[in-house]
């Protein structure tokens, strides 16, 4: 028994094979491009994501060795916001809008006007930005109205998929919680929303729960892609809340994606909005659950700046064997370098070392880096705990998770038990569960079970009393230096 995973990307399509164990035998990834119009419209070719799944399919199949017969599911983790219009036959109408567009700056200007920031917020989670999915169906209607009214349904890449190899038309409730279409407590699609600004409810998909049964292949799809017809297509959901869902996520543990850029999730029993209106919140995977995302812009793409900018003698390896050598050193790092979004943020906030001297040893440069990260993910986490019981530990995968020194920093910082997940690919494994849980071999409860924690990183009395102090330091600076 096995399971196909599907990770549609912002730039790339990766498919891997999952066995009974959620051990992976086989995979395959390929890149598609952005298509840059402006600085402000940027579009991919829906067509490619199809084509580059069906591709990673039979290439992951292939070097499996595996089988055909022994696949019963597939489960989609895609990137989110990204829309494409389609007709009735779930042809792509125009090229999609990616999640990266911006052009419908006067449409989001117009939603927080007619329900006032606050207002929109609380409604759908978020505030009312020109990234999100409903600013782009505005601009749309507006500026491409014939195309607009010839649309059958506005999907999503999660949406487009299950439409291509099911022929349904059907989105999940994190998916459709990235949209600004969506009442995050009622967790449906808003009406007042989209009577307000004249939003076409026939053109949404329906809403379904991650993990049930979309269908199964059409006979077309399934001779193409040398499957059963029988194979039942799961669900999905977006890909950082199935990384979350795979990397064991709960009450008592917040994930923490250290990739380009640091993705932290955590769970609540009860419609979260924060009271700050900075973290945005979305439906989880299961009724009645919820969950909040905060985002550090940089982080491990802040230490690839670093390396290819100071240190392009150095590996990963090296770099981190430096920063162990420099803890809690005079010098600071703000990983604001493409900008800061988070919590609390400050529109003119940039990336900053701070208290460089003669006496600044080329470690330093490392580990005020990790400990900048590390401060930042704080001042989230902080924020969602604000009105709840601290956690007591935080799941940890991506490139930057290989680095123990780093992983520790966390630790020491958060003052919280930090546990690395022993895969790297969470959100491939959280679509294969939710295709076992689809096709009826685990159970919704048992499944974040069967990914386990490679090491465990205790923090350490010391070093959180002296990076409690610069942590002080540090947001003084943030304050001082962007008022």
């Amino acid at each position: 028994m096995a399971w196909i995973a599907i990770d549609l990307g912002t730039t790339g399509c990766r498919s891997l094979i999952f066995d009974e164990r959620l051990q992976i035998v086989g995979e395959s990834y390929y890149e598609y491009p952005l298509i840059t119009l402006s600085d402000l419209a940027i579009e991919q070719d829906a067509n490619l994501w199809w084509e580059l799944t069906k591709k990673t399919i039979l290439e992951a199949l292939r070097r499996s060795g595996i089988p055909a017969e022994t696949i019963k599911g597939i489960g989609i983790s895609t990137q989110g916001i990204s829309v494409v219009p389609v007709d009735q036959n779930g042809n792509a109408l125009r090229n999609a809008f990616s999640w990266l567009d911006r052009r419908a700056q006067e449409e989001a200007e117009k939603i927080e006007a007619d329900f006032g920031a606050e207002g929109i917020f609380d409604l759908a989670g978020k505030p009312a930005a020109a990234a999100y999915t409903l600013p782009k169906l505005m601009w749309m209607k507006k500026h491409e109205r014939k195309l607009y009214d010839s649309t059958y349904r506005f999907l999503l890449p999660h949406d487009y998929l299950v439409m291509k190899l099911t022929g349904e038309f059907l989105t999940d409730h994190t998916m459709a919680g990235g949209t600004l279409l969506y009442d995050i407590k009622k967790q449906g699609w808003s009406d007042e929303i989209l009577e307000k600004e004249g939003i076409d409810r026939s053109k949404l998909p329906n809403i379904r729960w991650s993990g049930e049964g979309a269908g199964t292949l059409r006979s077309e799809v399934a001779r193409e892609l040398g499957l059963a017809e029988s194979v039942v297509v799961a669900i999905g959901g977006q890909d950082q809340k199935c990384a979350a869902f795979g990397a064991g996520i709960a009450g008592d543990v917040i994930t923490l994606s250290l990739g380009t850029a640091g993705a932290i999730e955590k769970i609540y029993d009860y419609p979260f909005v924060d009271p700050a209106r900075k973290t945005p919140s979305f439906s989880f995977l299961s009724p009645r659950m919820w969950i909040a995302e905060g985002v550090v812009d940089t982080a491990a793409g802040a230490m690839r700046w670093l390396k290819d900018t100071l240190f392009p003698d150095c590996g990963y390896g090296q770099m981190s064997a430096l920063a162990q050598q420099a803890l809690c050193s005079p010098l600071f790092f703000h990983p604001h370098l493409c900008g800061d979004s988070s919590v609390g943020s400050k529109k003119n906030a940039c990336g900053n070392y701070y208290n460089i001297s003669l006496h600044t040893k080329r470690g330093e440069f490392v580990s005020a880096l990790m400990e900048g990260v590390a401060f930042e993910i704080k001042r989230i986490v902080s924020q969602m705990e604000a009105q709840e019981k601290p956690t007591a530990e935080i799941r940890i995968f991506g490139g930057g998770a290989k680095s123990d020194v780093w992983c520790h920093i966390i630790a020491d910082i958060t003052k919280k038990t930090v546990r690395k997940v022993s895969t790297e690919e969470a959100a491939s494994a959280g679509a294969a569960m939710l295709a076992g849980i689809a096709q009826g071999s685990y159970g919704r409860d048992s499944a974040g079970e069967l990914i386990g924690v490679s090491h465990a990183f205790e923090p350490e009395e010391i070093l959180m009393r002296r990076y409690e102090k610069k942590y002080d330091d540090y947001m003084e600076l943030y304050d001082r230096l962007w008022e």
